[in-house]
């Protein structure tokens, strides 16, 4: 197990503790990595997109004129991809975009991001982070302490409704989420990941 120092909001050291080798001193899989994010921004999309095709057009039941003899391409409607107004044709329609990745290698990914952004230093635990009531000016004033101005907090909250996450939640360049909202595409997009140490231990469960 590799030892990491745990601060205070002030900075300051408070102990030293053992982090779970499976979880931030694993090989670093960036194959794993990479299909995690990809999986992730994919599952984004919202597939929303619709054209209507030929038969879905209102309207055009009649056909426009006769078949012979008026000089014209033969026509049967003007639904026809061929007229103003008309169908789509080969256009783009709703879909889903999500697919899923076995568990193990989502955790895999994971513990692979969680060990990169500790061996670049860039790994904060804390030993505890409580408030009594939301308020931004003094959330902000830890952080800058801490030296994570863009930063991942993760929390022991099991809901929205911590002090923490309220007080940061429309900070630019902070993001709070719960042990279980953590993503890789999360921990490698922000320049620090900060950890209270509660919830440190519930991820080293979830990935032990």
């Amino acid at each position: 197990m590799v030892k990491h120092t745990v601060c205070n909001l002030k900075n300051e050291k408070v102990k030293d503790i053992e982090l779970a080798d499976d979880c931030f001193d694993t090989l670093a899989r960036k194959g794993l990595v990479f299909e995690a994010v990809q999986r992730y921004l994919t599952n984004q999309r919202q597939g929303t997109v619709d054209t209507k095709r030929k038969g879905e057009v209102s309207g055009g039941g009649k056909k426009p004129y006769r078949q012979k003899g008026t000089g014209n391409a033969r026509a049967g409607s003007t639904r026809s991809p061929l007229y103003v107004g008309g169908g789509v044709a080969f256009g783009p329609h709703q879909r889903d975009f999500e697919y899923a990745m076995p568990k193990q290698m989502r955790h895999a990914a994971l513990s692979s991001a969680l060990t990169m952004k500790r061996k670049d230093g860039e790994l904060i635990v804390l030993d505890s982070w409580e408030m009594k009531k939301p308020k931004t000016k003094d959330a902000v004033k830890f952080l800058e302490k801490l030296g994570a101005t863009n930063a991942l907090i993760v929390t022991d909250a099991k809901d929205g409704d911590d002090a923490v996450i309220k007080s940061l939640r429309n900070v630019k360049n902070i993001k709070t989420v719960p042990v279980a909202g953590i993503t890789v595409y999360d921990i490698l997009r922000y320049n620090r990941l900060v950890v209270t140490e509660k919830a440190l231990q519930q991820l080293s469960e979830v990935l032990s």
